[in-house]
């Protein structure tokens, strides 16, 4: 596999690994190198990109990406991680990582996008892109909030605005029928959303819902909801029972719900990850 700017989470290791790239084409090409190319001491940069606090300036920054060959693409995509790192506010490190996510996905998935069915459409890339759209299909089969979807902006926290483009979108991917104008829902048609392991939004889908979700759980009072980490030993045996466990406990959820009355909506985000 190639480079790809695309590939990596944070500046620091993008260049890090850049420059070991570029090496294999040009021995001369190092961070000694490139601290020179950029007016800085080769002490500095290293402590920069191996101390956590320190960051480049964006002035440096950019010229790195111009002395490792970055496109201009390449480079926006690279100065939005430098951003994200940078930042110490979390509303704005989440609305990074959405714009970061959907540069990525229209790198990965520029031209005919190939999906579980062949194409993926652009309406389904708008549906996926932004996980409060999976919020308000579900608010819309509650019934109350069918005959009056306005009410979902005071709930939710977005502007009418934001609603509307929202319901063109589920509109477009068959979510719901409309009446004389876009807030007169007169169907919600019920129908599967879920995406493969293989499917190109997968990855993007799964990251933009957590952080999402995240958000919320910050706002959310304790009575209404259920937070829980854990760090544990085991065995592979042990990994195995576990996941088979956890996953007939999501076709219990699955069966819960489904017999239940629409009357809320919920989230829930399980997590089970081996380190070593």
């Amino acid at each position: 596999m190639g480079f790809s700017v695309y590939a990596y989470e944070t500046y620091k290791e993008l260049i890090k690994q850049r420059v070991r790239q570029l090496k294999k084409q040009n021995s001369r090409v190092s961070l000694a190198w490139l601290a020179e190319k950029i007016g800085i001491q080769y002490t500095y940069l290293s402590k920069v990109l191996n101390q956590e606090g320190s960051h480049l300036s964006a002035d440096h920054f950019f010229e790195c990406c111009q002395f490792l060959d970055f496109s201009e693409s390449e480079t926006e995509f690279a100065e939005f991680l430098r951003h994200r790192d940078v930042t110490i506010n979390a509303l704005q490190k989440d609305r990074l990582t959405k714009k970061i996510e959907t540069l990525r996905l229209k790198q990965n998935l520029s031209g005919e996008y190939v999906g579980d069915r062949g194409v993926v459409l652009n309406e389904e890339i708008q549906y996926f892109m932004d996980p409060l759209n999976s919020i308000v299909r579900m608010a819309l089969r509650i019934e109350k909030h069918k005959k009056n979807p306005r009410g979902l902006c005071s709930l939710m926290g977005i502007t009418p605005e934001k609603l509307k483009s929202i319901l063109q979108i589920l509109r477009k991917n068959n979510f719901i029928e409309v009446g004389k104008d876009i807030f007169t829902i007169e169907n919600v048609i019920q129908r599967k959303t879920t995406l493969s392991r293989e499917h190109p939004l997968m990855r993007v889908y799964q990251t933009l819902f957590k952080t999402q979700l995240s958000s919320r759980v910050q706002e959310t009072q304790e009575e209404d909801k259920e937070s829980f980490t854990v760090t544990f030993n085991g065995s592979q045996e042990s990994f195995e029972n576990i996941r088979k466990e956890y996953k007939e406990f999501l076709l219990k959820v699955q069966q819960i719900s489904t017999e239940s009355r629409s009357e809320h909506v919920f989230q829930m985000s399980i997590d089970l990850v081996k380190w070593m």
